[in-house]
């Protein structure tokens, strides 16, 4: 596959929806935090740009990335998307690449079947004419035991190392989740609902490393715990477009470096049409 093909159809898609009728959505995200060593003082801007449209029978999608990391330095990537049903599989396929490097483009391919399985793919192709799979996943997902069972196994050709997930839900109120790997790690991973409120969340690994996190609904938007014995405490509160976290080391220091850091964030919708 060359990359001057991908790249066409990335210029393509995008002249596609720049024609379309709908208005493209630009958001603005603030991040701003206390480590920040930057000349913004810790400010870095996201800008995003999106629109759709359609090429025949498929749906096609792109947009631009921007992250302002300082007064000079800028993360642009560019990228597009198609999806098509073809005789019930919904097939989609996705190339993104950064500005500063137009040599090599992400690809990401997926397949849903008629029979609920999910097949993916991530690859990357070359301006000299490579290409090369990095990793494959399944994910299938069978009725059972009057709930849903959802088995996932992942290859990464890269490390010619597997993982294998396994989970059990029930009616959206509890779960529990296997995690395992090639490396012989193991993860055990629970959920339940209390009430409609509270979500509680502990995990724990084959080394013995727990981690508890607790979620609850307040009026005002939702608050997320999460605690890690002998490590951190993480909060986070998110309403609609804002969101806060807290993350502080259990030892309890102050400082930019390993110590407490908070950050805000938050999103600005802008309506072209009032430019």
């Amino acid at each position: 596959m060359k990359l001057s093909i991908i790249s066409l159809l990335l210029a393509a898609l995008a002249q596609q929806c720049l024609a379309g009728t709908s208005a493209p959505e630009i958001s603005i995200g603030l991040n701003t935090a206390t480590a920040g060593t930057s000349k913004l003082g810790g400010i870095e801007p996201q800008i995003k740009w999106k629109t759709s449209g359609s090429i025949g029978d498929n749906d096609v999608f792109g947009g631009i990335d921007v992250t302002v990391q300082d007064v000079d330095a800028f993360k642009e990537t560019v990228w597009g998307m198609v999806k098509r049903n073809v005789k019930g599989f919904g097939l989609s396929a996705r190339g993104q690449f950064s500005v500063t490097n137009i040599d090599k483009v992400d690809l990401d391919f997926q397949c849903d079947t008629p029979t609920d399985t999910v097949l993916q793919m991530k690859a990357s192709a070359g301006k000299d004419g490579s290409f090369s799979v990095s990793k494959v996943k399944a994910v299938q997902t069978i009725d059972a035991a009057g709930g849903t069972v959802i088995a996932a196994p992942t290859y990464d050709l890269g490390s010619s190392k597997g993982d294998l997930s396994l989970a059990y839900a029930k009616d959206n109120t509890n779960s529990i989740q296997l995690d395992i790997n090639t490396d012989n790690d193991a993860k055990l991973s629970l959920m339940q609902r209390l009430g409609s409120n509270h979500i509680v969340r502990p995990s724990i690994t084959k080394d013995g490393q727990l981690e508890v996190k607790y979620e609850t609904r307040v009026e005002i938007g939702t608050i997320t715990t999460t605690y890690k014995p002998n490590h951190h405490i993480d909060i986070q509160f998110a309403d609609g477009p804002w969101q806060a976290n807290l993350n502080a080391p259990m030892d309890g220091y102050l400082g930019l470096d390993g110590g407490c850091k908070v950050s805000v964030k938050t999103k600005v919708d802008i309506n072209p049409d009032m430019w």
